[in-house]
């Protein structure tokens, strides 16, 4: 599949699925397809962290994107609309959405360091991790990274 056809997947993503606390295989499903392999490395690399706050913030940032790209259309406007931004050019609509995504500097973030975000990324939440809820951490922990 070509970056552009991935803009028509058959499916529409279920927002509600994608609620904070959001499972990682229901991310990875609403992800555009090239960022999905991302998605399972970092998700790795944060495991392997054994730090949760780090699997949380790589989580919730991924989740995030996934809200973004959900809706396929609307992800390709936002980027064109940040590529004529900072280009000063505006993206013709036929280009391809990774040209359109580098122009916008829209980063592939693996959340493999708390102090990179990436443009894309939700701000971190302020709720303490103990009101984020220890299951939804262990839930995460234990989940496999791919479908």
């Amino acid at each position: 599949m070509v970056a552009s056809d991935s803009l028509h997947d058959e499916r529409e993503p279920d927002l509600q699925s994608l609620a904070p606390g959001a499972k990682p295989e229901v991310i990875r499903g609403c992800l555009l397809p090239e960022d999905r392999e991302r998605f399972d490395a970092a998700l790795i690399d944060a495991r392997a962290t054994g730090d949760e706050e780090r699997l949380w913030t790589c989580v919730e940032r991924w989740r995030g994107i996934a809200v973004l790209q959900a809706d396929r259309p609307r992800f390709r406007r936002l980027a064109r609309q940040i590529a004529e931004r900072i280009t000063g050019v505006p993206s013709p609509e036929d280009e391809p959405l990774e040209v359109t995504r580098a122009k916008a500097h829209i980063c592939r973030s693996r959340c493999t360091s708390s102090r990179s975000i990436s443009p894309t990324s939700p701000t971190r939440s302020t709720a303490s991790p103990a009101a984020r809820g220890t299951t939804m951490r262990r839930r995460w922990s234990s989940s496999s990274p791919g479908p």
